[in-house]
């Protein structure tokens, strides 16, 4: 599926003030408040970081992505992006682990429990793992079905590191900022007066914000 992302950097403290804006425009919550936690990949020299940086059209990003604390459903997602519109290609972690070898990963850093897993030490034979990213996300969607906007608070970053034992996140480092994010698919509009009273009052600009740019940024 294709879709249109558009993204705002907001102050954590403005985020019940724009889900009552939603409510009352007949948004309504799709699923539980989760945590989701990324394993981004990424060559040596930052390929996918300076792509995205330059503004490149045609670029995307390569994950291990997993929700709550079930590391036994992770999955890798290419996230591809030509110019405005973006999509994702998804495959079965297991697929890449048996191509190349594994190690385990420790995601303690961003849980109380000690929970571990295999990840792949690369992917096509050149991205390794980079930077491990959490947040808290809150699911709204439109009435009409046709816009979802999501929430993201609590955002950390970190590098990720290997020792004798696997791979492991650093110590993490949290954004003192909110995301939130407007999408809907290719061929479909927005209310654009909902975006409009849901920016205007705070005065939200659109943003070309990354989570792995900026985290590449914060830990690096």
């Amino acid at each position: 599926m294709k879709r249109f992302e558009k993204k705002y950097r907001i102050a954590p403290a403005f985020l019940v003030e724009k889900e009552f804006i939603l409510i009352e425009n007949r948004f309504r919550k799709i699923f539980k408040d989760r945590f989701i936690t990324s394993i981004y990949y990424d060559t040596p020299s930052f390929l996918h970081f300076r792509q995205s940086e330059e503004g490149i059209c045609k670029r995307r990003k390569i994950r291990i992505r997993y929700y709550n604390n079930d590391v036994d459903k992770a999955i890798i997602e290419y996230k591809n992006k030509n110019s405005e519109i973006g999509w994702k290609d998804f495959s079965k972690l297991e697929n890449a682990i048996n191509i190349s070898s594994g190690e385990i990963l420790n995601t303690s850093a961003f849980t109380d429990l000690n929970l571990s897993f295999i990840i792949p030490s690369f992917i096509e034979n050149g991205f390794q793992p980079t930077l491990g990213i959490n947040y808290l996300r809150r699911y709204y969607l439109s009435e009409d079905k046709q816009t979802r906007i999501t929430f993201d608070k609590k955002i950390k970053f970190s590098s990720i590191l290997k020792n004798k034992d696997g791979y492991f996140f650093n110590y993490p480092v949290e954004s003192d900022e909110s995301i939130m994010e407007v999408k809907f698919e290719s061929g479909t509009n927005p209310d654009q007066k909902l975006i409009e009273k849901l920016t205007n009052s705070n005065n939200l600009n659109l943003s070309r914000f990354s989570k792995y740019c900026e985290g590449i940024k914060q830990v690096y």
